[in-house]
């Protein structure tokens, strides 16, 4: 049954799991030859074209997929990312403009027009995007990391620790929050402290 699009859709999903880009977006390019008004197939060829470095193709995708679906909050990021990646921040900039009409209470927009204000140089605006995320969400690990980021340029070292410390608590995980705390605390004098960072 070769008209079917899903056995090509769902075989896309399987390469891309494999980490077969190129042949799941060959995948999903057949499935959409064959209905070509489904959200998730262009969805999944977006995120192979993302990993393939197909930025421009990618944001085509997501175009389409936001056409059929405006309510899909990951197409949007994804899109945004990809604006970034081409260095189109004014793009970048609107997509979010948009996410942030239809999701007003995300943080996460907030740190991202933060992320596309650095990339424009203006870090006074990107440190007041930072600032009203943490107004949303006091627990948004990536606001208290952009934050402490600015602290430290400030050589503010006491509240730079500060904010990581409430940073590591949302992402512990994360090795780099170690590394800027521990540099936090070497001006400060603490050694022991910053020792102990590098060991975590």
């Amino acid at each position: 049954k070769p008209y079917l699009a899903e056995p090509y859709f769902y075989r896309g999903l399987a390469k891309f799991y494999l980490e077969d880009y190129a042949g799941a977006e060959a995948d999903c390019s057949l499935a959409l030859q064959r209905r070509p008004y489904t959200v998730q197939y262009y969805t999944l060829r977006g995120l192979c074209r993302v990993n393939l470095e197909m930025y421009k193709s990618a944001i085509e995708d997501y175009k389409a997929s936001l056409q059929q679906n405006p309510m899909e909050r990951n197409n949007w990021h994804n899109m945004v990312l990809c604006h970034m990646e081409l260095d189109q921040f004014d793009e970048a900039d609107s997509a979010l403009d948009s996410m942030m009409t239809l999701w007003p209470r995300e943080s996460s927009q907030c740190t991202m027009k933060a992320q596309v204000s650095l990339a424009k140089k203006d870090t006074i605006q990107a440190e007041e995007w930072v600032d009203s995320a943490l107004v949303l969400d006091n627990y948004d690990g990536n606001a208290w990391s952009m934050k402490s980021s600015f602290l430290i340029k400030r050589e503010n070292y006491s509240e730079a620790e500060n904010a990581l410390d409430r940073a590591i608590v949302q992402k512990p995980r994360v090795p780099i929050l170690y590394v800027n705390r521990a540099l936090t605390r070497f001006q400060q004098n603490n050694i022991k402290g910053a020792m102990s960072d590098y060991d975590q």
